[in-house]
């Protein structure tokens, strides 16, 4: 007799969550043509930096000093820089360690905002007084001047980048959520469940950090925006990713530390990837809050 080899399937509650959220995501591409161009503008990206190896026809640090500063070509088709570089690898990588940075960046700091806003909500009292006024005193610095103080503190390099960057991100992200954990915590659930004995670490985790899920997702994809920006621009004054390592930003700073008119593909590549990434992140997290928001709930925003 033949043996019959059953082969291993996934548990059906791991199933079940595959599906919902498929349909989720097939739901929100279907909310309005503007949405599924946000995030074709986006996944696209996000593709080539992935397959960046093989997609780069050349290595994005190889120097060809008989090719100095070509204009887009059959051979290079975006043209070369002052060190012969193609500039095409060196988009196709520097959009991979700008996409890396923003990231993990706002992974993080929206990780450490979630748990921030959900704890102080939850716990209140002198914890809530003085995380909030420490996220005041993060508050009142500006961005990037908070970035380049702690670049300045911890060094050059990817690791410290996404940190300063990380930084950043929190306080606001842990205002959005505390908000939202706010009014999650007087609901009757929350209370049935303190009364009939739950733990604090339990009611925090199953009942209201669940529920804060939704903001944080916008969250996320607003400021994921803001990452790609502040790599960029911390990368154009030089205090970014460290060259030969290329990014978006240092694409654009190390024409212009050269030179007061750069070859126009030097600049309008990289500028225009910035561009259009950031716009696409920005329209998600629009799509997004409109998503989620049940007011807006059967209205699509290309209407």
């Amino acid at each position: 007799m033949n043996a019959v080899i059953a082969t291993p399937s996934s548990p059906p509650h791991i199933e079940a969550l595959q599906t919902r959220v498929l349909g989720g995501v097939l739901r929100f591409a279907r909310w309005s043509p503007l949405t599924s161009v946000a995030l074709f503008l986006l996944v696209v990206p996000i593709v080539l930096a992935v397959l960046a190896p093989v997609i780069a026809p050349f290595d994005p640090t190889l120097n060809q000093y008989s090719k100095l500063v070509q204009e887009p070509s059959a051979t290079h088709i975006m043209g070369t820089d002052k060190l012969g570089r193609d500039v095409f690898s060196r988009l196709l990588y520097g959009t991979r360690v700008s996409l890396f940075v923003a990231f993990a960046a706002v992974l993080l700091g929206e990780a450490l905002g979630f748990f921030l806003g959900v704890a102080t909500a939850y716990i209140g009292g002198r914890f809530d007084l003085v995380s909030q006024r420490l996220v005041d005193v993060v508050m009142s610095f500006p961005t990037l001047i908070l970035a380049m103080l702690l670049m300045a503190g911890l060094g050059a390099g990817i690791a410290t980048i996404i940190i300063a960057i990380a930084v950043t991100r929190v306080p606001g992200s842990a205002r959005i959520i505390r908000s939202v954990a706010l009014s999650v915590k007087s609901l009757p659930y929350v209370e049935a469940a303190r009364v009939v004995g739950a733990s604090h670490w339990r009611i925090m985790l199953r009942h209201i950090a669940p529920q804060c899920v939704a903001p944080l997702l916008v969250v996320f994809s607003l400021n994921l925006g803001a990452a790609i920006f502040a790599e960029a621009a911390l990368s154009y004054l030089g205090v970014g990713v460290p060259p030969p390592t290329a990014s978006l930003g240092n694409m654009l700073g190390e024409q212009n530390a050269q030179s007061f008119k750069p070859p126009w593909w030097l600049v309008v590549y990289p500028g225009l990837a910035i561009t259009i990434i950031i716009l696409a992140a920005n329209l998600v997290g629009d799509s997004l809050r409109d998503f989620f928001d049940p007011r807006l709930k059967g209205r699509g925003m290309g209407r």
